[in-house]
């Protein structure tokens, strides 16, 4: 395994895509379909080596602004 990556991204078909072709390059990819679903995952305890995001998702916080609070 080459590490484990979070998939933040809120649509479902290329969350899946994503994670599908990071599972075949040989990580182990895990998918969040919002970034609130992303912190809470960090907070308890998941700890991803990378973290690849949208950057326009519903909910209030972009992947921007998750970037800052993952920071």
């Amino acid at each position: 395994m080459l590490g484990r990556v979070l998939v933040v991204e809120d649509d479902t078909f290329v969350a899946e895509l994503a994670a599908g072709m990071l599972n075949e390059m040989g990580f182990d990819a895990i998918v969040a379909h919002s970034a609130k679903e992303a912190l809470e995952r960090l907070t308890s305890g998941d700890k991803p080596t990378l973290i690849f995001s949208d950057i326009v998702m519903p909910g209030g916080i972009s992947g921007i602004e998750l970037a800052r609070k993952v920071r």
